[in-house]
């Protein structure tokens, strides 16, 4: 079942079924790096780029997935790749999460899909992977599903787990969900409980479990044999896993977890570890590019057991072979139970023959001097994040902003912070002040520059951790996000083109050619051909009635505001073309032809 050769991009599972499109998204990752969050939309929103820093086609992306979209990820432990000001548009989507005891540990996504005829379809999938551009081994299980018997006692039986699991997390937020979110969250849950599922091929059971604090799954660990692939381990986690297995026990691992155990606990273990310089790059010409990069390193965690009757059970998720996994961590698995000579011990080593190789660990090896302290600086750095900070605007742009958190963080000796707001280049050294009067202020930030991310640096000699944490923002307005948006319209062309995106709908692609006409529309595309596309979009998106003619409305204000970027921006004639395209939008929102 677990074929190497297989693989499958986060990318390629999120994208809708055919004539679907997103009605709601939840993604929960322990790790976040807010650069691949931004391949997210773009995936959910089916749309197509050509090349990775097309900022308009993500921008357009972005504000047709902000609403639908809540990804919520451990505090303390975001980060960003490349630096890319189109983050400031994830601020809605993004929300931190943190518990009293353990991490936040799932790796999911809840998604509902609609049609056009009001069909609806459901989609749930569980990895190992963080929301980030590791190329490490990893597993994923995607299952699709259809809205089942209310009525029907199992079916919620089985989906309660993640549902659960929904509601809880706004429990787990450093701020609160707004409340349209929320209630759409909660409403996402209900829905949850009635899904079908259809089973992956072989499959006979499917289960779904929750681990850590608030859930009440408990993992069966009984069967004739074994095996557990785990990038991580521990000796309580080890022995909680094949502590009712009746014969030998097989571990994946990396060579560091192995040494790390005590030596008692290795007896009767078959261990493996990953060759990194395994290489099954497929020749195929119909294997897509990301396909045919190498992956290298282990980040998969599966669990088999073999039953009586040929069966065997198989759990997928994120759940390391650790005793904190299973008792303090917010952890999912899904459970697959099929037959031996599929989903089995053998079948599954055979599988991973040409990735692992046979290992004979020692154990008994400690943590490093330099591992303790980049250990005690994540731990910091994710205190620190758990407190909530809040960033009060004033002004108009420039502004003023004032930054503070609701508790002072503890100083550690020998450890430095630094902060700052992560577009702007102001760094503060110190904690973040732990009252509103207290507040540090920077002073005359440019729009564009303002935003709730918070880059967090912490140093201990040559030891550096960093990390992205998202302030509550007070006194906010629509302008802000206009021109973060607008900082991507360089040129005619492109303001063209991001209008045009703004105001296209799905399904507009198939539709009959509207009908332009004469008087101002029709003399304003004759008088460009870059227009065309844009006198298409306008004129669909005003029969349609649809609001983005309000957005697109913001943007051109905001340019028309400077009026040396307006001359280089706006086309001739768009003003006489925007007032009536003005006034025919309030026309439809009174109800008129």
């Amino acid at each position: 079942m677990l074929d190497p050769q297989d693989r499958l991009a986060l990318t390629e599972a999120l994208a809708p079924p055919a004539g679907f499109t997103l009605a709601h998204g939840v993604g929960t990752t322990f790790t976040l790096d807010l650069e691949t969050a931004l391949t997210v939309p773009l995936a959910l929103a089916a749309k197509r780029v050509e090349s990775s820093d097309d900022a308009l086609s993500i921008l357009d992306a972005l504000r047709r997935t902000e609403q639908q979209v809540d990804i919520f990820a451990q505090a303390g432990q975001i980060s960003m790749g490349q630096h890319s000001s189109l983050v400031a548009l994830l601020e809605r989507s993004v929300h931190q999460v943190a518990q009293r005891r353990g991490l936040f540990h799932p790796k999911v996504w809840f998604l509902r899909f609609e049609s056009d005829d009001g069909e609806t379809r459901f989609r749930f999938i569980c990895s190992s992977r963080n929301l980030t551009q590791d190329r490490s081994w990893d597993v994923v299980v995607q299952l699709d599903g259809a809205p089942g018997d209310v009525s029907d006692e199992r079916v919620r039986e089985q989906n309660l787990p993640m549902a659960d699991l929904l509601r809880r997390l706004p429990d787990l937020m450093i701020h609160s969900l707004e409340g349209t979110r929320h209630a759409r969250l909660n409403e996402l849950a209900d829905q949850w409980e009635q899904i079908l599922w259809e089973l992956p091929d072989g499959a006979r059971e499917l289960r779904f479990h929750a681990y850590g604090p608030g859930a009440n799954s408990t993992i069966d660990t009984s069967g004739t044999r074994s095996l557990i692939v785990s990038p991580f381990l521990s000796d309580d986690g080890l022995r909680l896993l094949r502590k009712d297995c009746r014969r030998e026990t097989h571990v994946i691992s990396r060579p560091e977890s192995f040494e790390r155990l005590r030596p008692e606990s290795l007896g009767g273990l078959s261990s493996y570890i990953f060759d990194d310089a395994a290489n099954l790059e497929d020749a195929d010409s119909a294997v897509s590019e990301w396909q045919r990069k190498p992956l290298v390193g282990l980040h998969a965690k599966v669990i088999v057991h073999d039953l009586p009757r040929k069966q065997s059970r198989v759990l997928l998720g994120s759940a390391n072979a650790t005793g904190a996994a299973f008792r303090d961590n917010t952890e999912v698995m899904v459970e697959l139970v099929g037959p031996v000579k599929q989903f089995g011990v053998k079948s599954t080593l055979e599988a991973l023959d040409q990735l692992k190789e046979e290992y004979a660990p020692t154990g008994g090896e400690t943590s490093t001097e330099q591992e303790e302290a980049e250990h005690r600086l994540e731990q910091m750095l994710r205190a620190i994040a758990a407190s909530p900070v809040h960033m009060r605007l004033r002004g108009e742009g420039p502004c003023d902003v004032s930054v503070w958190s609701d508790n002072e963080s503890a100083d550690s000796p020998g450890v430095t912070i630094e902060w700052q707001m992560l577009r702007a280049a102001n760094v503060v050294a110190g904690v973040i002040p732990a009252r509103e009067e207290d507040a540090h202020t920077f002073a005359e930030v440019p729009l564009e520059q303002v935003t709730p991310f918070i880059l967090v640096t912490a140093k201990n000699g040559s030891v550096t951790r960093r990390t992205i944490l998202l302030a509550r923002l007070l006194g906010d307005f629509e302008r802000r996000r206009t021109a973060v948006l607008s900082e991507h319209i360089t040129d005619r062309a492109s303001f063209l083109r991001l209008l045009t995106m703004m105001l296209e709908l799905a399904g507009f692609g198939t539709a009959a050619e509207a009908a332009i006409g004469d008087g101002v529309f029709g003399r304003f595309a004759a008088a460009s051909g870059e227009s065309a596309g844009l006198m298409e979009a306008l004129a669909k998106a005003l029969g349609y009635g649809t609001d983005a003619i309000a957005d697109v409305e913001r943007i051109i204000e905001y340019i028309a505001s400077d009026d040396q970027q307006a001359a280089e921006i706006l086309p001739e004639g768009f003003d006489e073309l925007w007032s009536a395209v003005r006034d025919a939008y309030a026309m439809t929102k009174r109800g008129g032809a």
